[in-house]
């Protein structure tokens, strides 16, 4: 009776609970049904009615209404909108971004699958979480390191692999941009489609990315971020970068084994997910192996004082203590079953540290990649606008460079042209006389003295072109005075725009998607401009390969006013829409 009044008191506050959850608040539903207060020896009772007993997969984590509406599509009606919501993303990147984007800073095509990526040392427990996600043993585990590329998981009707050179050359999962990386990289990289059992909790169409375990670099090795440095063969941080940038979810796991003093894991939170704080989640895993409080709280002390090194913040990001539920464990969810523990048979293989407030945090994070699907669309548009401030702040100084570039040879040559007219003239109106041998030897020293000129003037432009390069964060400041040059602007001028605007310069080329100069793609430069027509306002560009600031592209004010309405207008309005497209999501899962 008592038990039934319980579970009756739960469903009431569950109920009204309903009324008013939002999407990113599902863990409060969890914590009415009890996950955070009944022991876990007991079955977890789902709002479909059907129990969980212990060591099971975990079905099911999010609400089964709110489970069906995300991944169901169809069965709310939110089909329409979502794609909707995208076609003007979509729309916004092709007509206005990719045009008028010389830089890289605009990916090639609009990523509209959701994505979750691992990143961690080796046997910091990667393959463990997924596999526990799947619901099937598939990635392998281990101690030591057990893979040595990207693998990528999806959930299909069949059991499929395919390689790396098929995936990349194949539109089907949008992978082709990863080709830039190199062989040594592409023929590690392979796409799994698994059929997976009704109990898995991998939705269809989301995407698992597992990661080779970082590790540390010889100490010989000078500098690390090099591709030689990394020593795999390929760009690494760069490989990873790519996947942070169109991932949704991103999860950096380490284990109490190095809490953090890999070299490579530190290298990749200061150069590869620069940018993605408001995705990454950081999980100190395998918690569940400490005997002693104080090894515990060691051990989490220590990875703290190594991010700390690399995060230059006083405030320390969370740091979720998770672990993954092994079989013939139990967690001890209460201090009073702690007190039990030594006489009691029931948790006799029990760890001596409390683990109930690990698994809630295990269940958030759980939750966090289950509602990738959610954060798509905000991270779409987030990435539109960040791509938008960057093409306009990279064009605003690159229009001021070449300006002045333009200024300076304007003056110079002029100055010339009028020396080589009036020279040969005034040497012979000196002599007072028309001769014609004076007037050929004036034309001699003339010629020779235009020669000369003509030499000092290409080492002055050349002198200048270094100063005005020099000189680009002046440029900045005066392009942005005072109070207008805000920390958001100098953040995003020192990490993308002012790097992949100094590649372009001394490559003289075109830049790939993630920063990488290249000459090849200097055939889509055209007579008319770069990208298509001049007349239209674009960027205006050179038909043939310059090294240096005449190399450089410039851009109309009727363009940036347009890059400018795509913050200032575009974005809040897709972001009003996303809002209501989740409101109708909860609305029509609240109604099942």
């Amino acid at each position: 009776i008592e038990s039934t009044k319980v579970l009756l008191h739960n469903i009431k506050i569950s109920c009204s609970q309903l009324f008013t959850i939002d999407v990113c608040g599902f863990c409060h539903v969890l914590q009415c049904w009890g996950f955070d207060r009944r022991p876990v020896s007991q079955p977890l009772l789902f709002s479909d009615g059907y129990a969980q007993p212990p060591g099971a997969p975990e079905t099911n984590v999010l609400p089964t209404s709110l489970f069906n509406a995300v991944y169901g599509g169809g069965a709310v009606g939110g089909t329409s909108a979502k794609l909707e919501i995208e076609s003007k993303i979509d729309t916004i990147h092709s007509s206005l971004l990719r045009p008028n984007d010389a830089f890289g800073h605009v990916p090639r095509s609009t990523y509209s699958t959701p994505m979750v990526i691992l990143l961690g040392n080796h046997s910091a427990g990667k393959s463990t979480f997924i596999n526990r996600l799947l619901g099937v043993e598939e990635q392998e585990t281990g101690v030591a390191p057990t893979d040595d590329g990207f693998t990528v998981l999806v959930r299909g009707d069949v059991n499929l692999d395919t390689d790396g050179p098929s995936a990349v050359s194949s539109p089907q999962h949008q992978f082709q941009e990863l080709s830039q990386y190199g062989p040594a990289f592409v023929n590690h990289f392979r796409v799994k489609t698994r059929k997976l059992p009704d109990s898995s909790l991998l939705p269809p169409g989301m995407m698992i990315v597992d990661t080779p375990g970082m590790i540390d670099t010889p100490v010989h090795v000078k500098d690390r971020t090099t591709m030689e440095g990394q020593n795999r063969g390929y760009d690494f941080l760069a490989v990873t970068r790519w996947f942070a940038q169109r991932s949704d979810v991103i999860l950096l796991m380490f284990d109490p084994a190095n809490p953090g003093t890999t070299g490579e894991t530190l290298d990749v939170l200061t150069k590869s997910l620069t940018g993605f704080e408001h995705k990454f989640l950081i999980l100190m895993n395998k918690v569940d192996m400490f005997d002693k409080v104080t090894d515990f709280a060691r051990a989490y002390g220590t990875l703290c004082w190594n991010l700390s090194k690399v995060i230059r913040m006083k405030d320390i990001p969370r740091i979720y203590t998770t672990f993954t539920p092994l079989p013939g464990k139990t967690v001890i969810s209460s201090s009073a079953e702690i007190a039990a523990a030594p006489s009691s048979p029931s948790v006799a293989n029990s760890v001596a540290v409390p683990l109930h407030e690990m698994d809630r945090a295990r269940r958030e994070v759980l939750e966090e990649v289950l509602k990738a699907p959610l954060r798509r669309l905000d991270n779409l548009i987030t990435e539109m606008d960040e791509s938008a401030k960057r093409v306009l702040l990279a064009g605003q100084v690159s229009t001021k460079l070449q300006r002045r570039l333009q200024t300076r040879k304007t003056a110079v040559y002029s100055g010339m042209g009028a020396v080589c007219f009036l020279l040969p003239i005034g040497m012979g109106m000196s002599l007072f006389s028309f001769n014609p041998g004076l007037m050929f030897v004036s034309t001699i020293v003339s010629g020779l003295l235009t020669a000369g000129a003509l030499i000092l003037a290409k080492k002055h432009l050349m002198e200048y072109e270094k100063q005005l390069i020099a000189a680009a964060d002046i440029i900045l400041e005066e392009l942005y005075p005072g109070k207008h040059l805000t920390a958001e602007i100098r953040q995003r001028w020192e990490s993308s725009v002012r790097p992949a605007l100094m590649e372009f310069i001394s490559s003289g080329g075109m830049v790939s998607s993630d920063g990488v100069a290249s000459h090849a793609s200097s055939a889509t430069w055209s007579k008319k401009g770069l990208f298509g027509s001049g007349s239209a306002g674009g960027i205006a560009g050179r038909s043939s390969v310059t090294i240096g600031v005449a190399c450089l592209p410039t851009m109309s004010q009727r363009m940036m006013r347009k890059l400018e309405s795509v913050s200032e207008r575009d974005v809040p309005n897709l972001r009003t829409e996303v809002a209501a497209y989740k409101e109708a999501i909860v609305r029509n899962a609240r109604r099942q």
